[in-house]
């Protein structure tokens, strides 16, 4: 991969941290109801995505760290800081030896 290539990020949940964001986000009435639902759905995005070339990795969510996240930038649990969360993860990289 090229530093000037575009990756997108997905959120990736456990099924722990599933049932957590479901009972602590803004927008729990537009998820899926199930850990089972949001895996197929997440993977079919997945498979999309890469379908037209470019470039997705999961990313995996820490609730606490989300739900810290979203304190210090004051924003609400929903999908859109999510995404800004995940891209935020995305652009950290890992210090090389």
């Amino acid at each position: 991969m090229q530093d000037n290539e575009i990756v997108i990020g997905i959120a990736w949940f456990q099924p722990e941290s599933w049932e957590r964001l479901k009972r602590i986000a803004d927008d729990r009435a537009d998820l899926d109801d199930t850990y089972g639902e949001w895996k197929k759905n997440a993977n079919a995005a997945l498979s999309d995505i890469r379908a037209t070339g470019k470039i997705v990795k999961r990313v995996n969510v820490d609730i606490d760290e989300l739900l810290s996240w979203c304190k210090v930038q004051n924003k609400p649990v929903n999908s859109a800081s999510r995404a800004q969360f995940v891209s935020g993860k995305l652009r950290v990289k890992p210090n090389k030896p």
